[in-house]
């Protein structure tokens, strides 16, 4: 099973993605946020197998929050 953290501002993306992933059988969806800090703070919450990463999200991007979880690994 790979446990995956899904983070996206847009929420009817985020939940069409949801959906998607929900529908797989070897894909637990643990978490969802929808902004940088949020999806920094579960990760290292849940510490998923696999992180999907917006990258224009507000308050913290994408990639400054895929830094900032990195760092702290």
């Amino acid at each position: 099973m790979i446990n995956v953290l899904l983070v996206e501002d847009h929420e009817l993306y985020r939940m069409g993605l949801a959906m998607l992933l929900s529908k797989a059988d070897d894909i637990n969806l643990i978490s969802e946020a929808a902004d940088g800090i949020d999806g920094i703070k579960k990760a290292r919450e849940y510490s998923p197998d696999v992180i999907l990463m917006d990258i224009g999200l507000p308050n913290i991007d994408g990639i400054e929050a895929t830094q900032r979880i990195k760092d702290f690994s």
